[in-house]
């Protein structure tokens, strides 16, 4: 059985000295030992007290500062999309106002050589001619002052 502080020398000990000799050089040599370890405990400060587990890693921003942000970021989203879609709108009926316009634009035109024909002169003495049975003059007429 080997103790604290066994040797190879301790072990030569024991095979030339006989029992008693060995338990006393044993003692002798276990009091340095633990006078050594004495020395040891008293020159070494001692252990620092146990500190509580250390926190996770936090860059020291607030949970509900993220949680505004979060906020903020999905109302800038939501605000951009409306905006999106009521410019698409706005196109699509721009479109369909041109095209009304363009419509419009092309009727009155119609319109406008439909007046011109019915204003004509000979159109006019034609109308005259045939369902009112007028004649143009052969004289210019004369006029009486009374």
């Amino acid at each position: 059985m080997f103790y604290k502080g066994d040797s190879i020398m301790s072990m030569k000990y024991m095979k030339n000295i006989g029992n008693e000799e060995y338990r006393r050089s044993h003692l002798q040599n276990q009091q340095r030992v633990h006078q050594a370890d004495l020395h040891k405990m008293r020159s070494t400060p001692p252990p620092p007290p146990v500190s509580e587990p250390k926190k996770p890693f936090s860059l020291g921003i607030n949970r509900w500062a993220v949680v505004g942000f979060l906020a903020l970021c999905a109302l800038i989203c939501v605000l951009s999309v409306g905006s999106v879609i009521t410019v698409n709108t706005s196109l699509k009926e721009n479109g369909e106002m041109k095209e009304r316009y363009n419509d419009l634009i092309q009727h009155n035109e119609l319109l406008i050589k439909q007046i011109n024909h019915l204003e004509s002169p000979e159109r006019i003495t034609a109308v005259a001619r045939e369902k009112f049975g007028m004649i143009v003059p052969q004289s210019v007429p004369k006029f009486v002052n009374q």
